[in-house]
């Protein structure tokens, strides 16, 4: 019996582990297989991963769409960047200060956006979003305006000559980024498995059953809009040592719009589906738009037709993909231990 339950649990852990040594051993294998430019594109992939992670927390867990994420991921790389540039600050610290503005922010919109419900409460995180893009085209002394900032300082991290990161190099600035994203995956994995995290499910399954039954809704929606823009604002700050300059469209609509395609994509409410869908998303947008002119700069076309299609036919995302073919072979599994098969539901890839 020790036996089977080792077996039955490896399906648990083993897949992450597999993963893990994978985006290890990625720069290798880009190297000795692949031109070198997929080493910078698979470490966008991992800061949109992290972006949509952290959405994935009021969108799959909650139930809240917002389309004014944007903010938060433009401010995390504004502040951190401008901090650098102007005061001089080593990245770590910009970072965290990048993360607490972020996080701010989303204090305060969540504030006030949350007392809305439904597309009312979308379209007031869509105008604070577009707020803060206004605030930075218009302060173009502080911040380049529609030309955006170059970002001329040393990307370095760490105490000098002791323990520093040189973050110019590539795969140094890849296990950077892979390191912030696993620790953050595992972090949002145990919170989301903790009471908060099933209080949040229960309001996005029925709100008011959960505030009949005691719970302050208002604080806890509040609490995971507030967690998922400090996400969003840690993604916004891994994009300055990734690009070295900030321009608006970190702040731009689209972005808030592409960041909901990457979860559902990907698969609400799973956390590694959002991962998944922003692979998916980064990768497709770099394919399409290296395509000749015209298309090239139309590469949403395609997107948007490839999101249709997924969307008909695989509603629940990549995630449910995989739930569909995992579900019978749990069920034979079970019926030969003379057990009862699982429920779809209690592995829904929303729950």
């Amino acid at each position: 019996m020790g036996g089977t339950d080792r077996r039955r649990a490896l399906p648990g852990w083993a897949p992450y582990v597999l993963l893990g040594l994978l985006l290890v051993a990625l720069p290798a294998l880009i190297d000795a297989f692949l031109p070198s430019f997929y080493l910078p594109l698979a470490t966008e992939m991992l800061i949109f991963g992290l972006f949509a992670l952290g959405y994935d927390i009021i969108m799959g867990y909650t139930g809240m769409v917002s389309f004014g994420h944007a903010a938060f991921f433009g401010l995390g790389a504004y502040v951190t960047g401008l901090t650098m540039s102007r005061l001089g600050l080593p990245l770590l610290p910009a970072m965290l200060l990048g993360v607490l503005g972020a996080t701010a922010a989303a204090a305060i919109i969540g504030f006030f956006s949350l007392r809305l419900r439904s597309v009312y409460f979308a379209l007031l995180t869509f105008a604070f979003s577009q707020i803060f893009y206004q605030l930075v085209i218009t302060f173009t002394d502080l911040t380049g305006g529609y030309d955006g900032r170059a970002l001329s300082v040393p990307m370095l991290w760490g105490l000098p000559d002791l323990a520093a990161l040189n973050l110019r190099d590539r795969p140094t600035l890849y296990y950077f980024v892979l390191v912030v994203v696993m620790l953050t995956f595992w972090l949002m994995r145990r919170v989301m498995a903790s009471p908060f995290g099933q209080v949040l499910v229960a309001i996005r399954e029925n709100e008011l059953r959960a505030a009949t039954l005691g719970y302050p809704v208002a604080r806890y929606k509040q609490a995971a809009f507030v967690l998922s823009g400090l996400i969003g604002g840690l993604a916004g700050s891994l994009m300055v040592p990734y690009q070295r300059f900030i321009s608006p469209d970190l702040l731009y609509w689209e972005l808030s719009g592409l960041v909901i395609v990457m979860v559902l994509l990907g698969g609400m409410g799973t956390l590694w589906g959002p991962l998944l869908g922003a692979a998916l998303v980064v990768f497709l947008r770099d394919a399409f738009s290296g395509l000749p002119q015209p298309f090239g700069k139309h590469y949403l076309l395609p997107l948007g037709l490839i999101f249709a299609l997924l969307v008909i036919f695989a509603p629940h995302g990549i995630a449910g993909l995989l739930h569909r073919r995992r579900v019978p072979r749990l069920a034979r599994e079970a019926a030969e231990a003379g057990e009862l098969a699982p429920s779809p539901a209690a592995d829904s890839p929303r729950g």
